[in-house]
């Protein structure tokens, strides 16, 4: 069947689950250490003692190994069923090893969702907590918006390296379901970018418009205070100027953004949206010029 594999072209799809599984474990590592980062970088923000926020952290990192088992036989599950769709009905050494190779594959997909979705829920227990946030100065939130954009890349990468190595052809793009499978792909890097941001902006948000409203408070006495004096032909004093600084730092509220992430990480998630794309059409392109 080994010749039936090169002769149909079929053998690069055998590549796809060991190519994925080796490219999991060698980005598990990138991402715990990414995790550390934003974690250290958080500290400061929350108000707790350092063992309260240590058992914080070991809580949400402790896991269930039933939950776990039952995650990879649904991811497993998953995998049959994809492999069973474009299987040979003979069997031979190589459909074996496909459904065994996806099975793990899928496994293994399901086992990094449920680690993502952990860590997620341990964040949000931090955010829980007192936090004292400048609303004009999130730089402590900023690993997050770079975490965000390497669990986008992490998705990107993974279907690039699908891309590399799946049987479609030109006339495949005329097919309807292709686009159906590749076009949300490649849109849920953004749509993963800013879900995993959501309740960090949502936290910098609330803080934002307790302060503003706080200014904002401020700003109606002193006006109130200085109409008053005005009205009584007093001189309006100091007010005019502390209600100029009050009025300028209402602005800058008013325009301080609360979505943790840089122009330079918007930029690069812009670029890696494109890259599964500029993949596929490359390898269309040199599949034709090979043919």
């Amino acid at each position: 069947s080994l010749a039936t594999l090169f002769a149909e072209g079929r053998w690069r799809g055998l590549f796809i689950p060991p190519v994925v599984i080796s490219y999991i474990v060698w980005v598990s590592r990138r991402l715990a250490r990414v995790e550390g980062e934003v974690l250290a970088a958080f500290r400061p923000v929350v108000q707790v003692e350092d063992a309260a926020f240590d058992d914080l952290i070991s809580a949400g990192r402790r896991t269930d190994p039933r939950l776990e088992i039952l995650v990879l036989l649904i991811g497993a599950g998953v995998g049959l069923a994809t492999a069973s769709v474009s299987a040979a009905q003979t069997w031979t050494w190589s459909v074996l090893e496909w459904y065994m190779s996806m099975a793990l594959m899928y496994g293994l997909i399901g086992w990094v969702i449920y680690g993502s979705v952990k860590s997620s829920l341990t964040f949000q227990a931090l955010l829980r907590q007192p936090l004292t946030i400048d609303p004009l100065d999130i730089r402590p939130f900023e690993p997050i918006g770079r975490q965000s954009l390497l669990l986008s890349l992490v998705f990107v990468g993974g279907l690039t390296l699908s891309m590399l190595f799946s049987g479609i052809r030109l006339t495949d793009m005329t097919n309807p379901a292709v686009w159906l499978v590749y076009v949300p792909a490649i849109l849920t890097p953004v749509v993963l970018f800013f879900l995993s941001m959501y309740p960090t902006a949502r936290t910098i948000a609330t803080a934002r418009d307790a302060e503003l409203a706080r200014v904002q408070v401020h700003l109606t006495e002193q006006f109130r205070r200085m109409t008053t004096r005005l009205d009584l032909g007093a001189a309006a004093g100091a007010l005019p100027a502390e209600i100029a600084a009050l009025s300028i730092y209402e602005q800058h509220l008013q325009e301080a953004r609360t979505w943790p992430y840089e122009t330079t990480t918007l930029r690069r998630l812009v670029v890696s949206v494109l890259i599964p794309g500029i993949t596929l059409a490359g390898k269309i392109v040199i599949d034709i010029l090979v043919a």
